[in-house]
């Protein structure tokens, strides 16, 4: 079942079996935890092994003199490329989603302020950002027409896996398409920042 493919990735990974009963509760709370954001009844457990991509890698330049490196999570920047990985990237309903994992304890629970602070603390911001210029340059490239971003994207989720079906927030942190903006505004501000060198990204 799944309790044992769990005790069987913590055998391999090394993870000392005394934590067995806090990660399964993790796992499946995370697994179970409803993802309004999506719909009011979707849960991540629901995705099928076609809908859903993990430890995405991805390589891409911008079009730009040479930018600073930054310290990013995940992210690791030389000249004009960037390289990393997005933890999943799963679709529902058609609409593509960007997901990130978090394991940060929040002392003050995982509300949507309290995510918020810490998104901010860890300046989580480009990264995030990063991310869905990668993800929407893959989709466009590989969908050509079909995709249109409007509908068919549904922004980018980081997951506090601490506080996921703990109450208010859930440690669901939704930051959404309008939020975003497009990939040409993305690129723009990307490209302004890196080449300014004037935000630098805590691990």
């Amino acid at each position: 079942g799944t309790r044992e493919i769990i005790l069987g990735q913590m055998e391999t990974y090394l993870v000392d079996v005394r934590w067995k009963d806090s990660v399964c509760e993790i796992l499946g709370n995370t697994l179970t935890t409803p993802v309004v954001s999506v719909s009011d009844d979707f849960i991540l457990a629901h995705l099928k092994e076609e809908d859903r991509l993990h430890e995405v890698e991805f390589y891409y330049s911008f079009p730009s003199r040479a930018i600073r490196p930054n310290r990013i999570p995940d992210c690791e920047i030389s000249n004009r490329f960037i390289r990393g990985f997005v933890d999943l990237v799963f679709r529902k309903d058609r609409k593509f989603y960007i997901a990130d994992w978090k394991s940060n304890t929040l002392g003050r629970g995982y509300n949507l302020e309290s995510m918020k602070k810490s998104m901010d603390h860890a300046d989580y911001y480009l990264q995030y950002k990063l991310y869905a210029v990668a993800v929407l340059r893959w989709l466009k490239q590989t969908m050509g027409d079909q995709f249109d971003p409007e509908r068919d994207f549904g922004g980018v989720f980081y997951f506090y896996l601490r506080g996921m079906g703990r109450g208010e927030g859930a440690g669901i942190y939704h930051v959404t398409p309008d939020e975003l903006g497009s990939l040409e505004q993305l690129e723009e501000e990307i490209a302004m920042i890196l080449r300014n060198g004037n935000l630098g990204i805590a691990n």
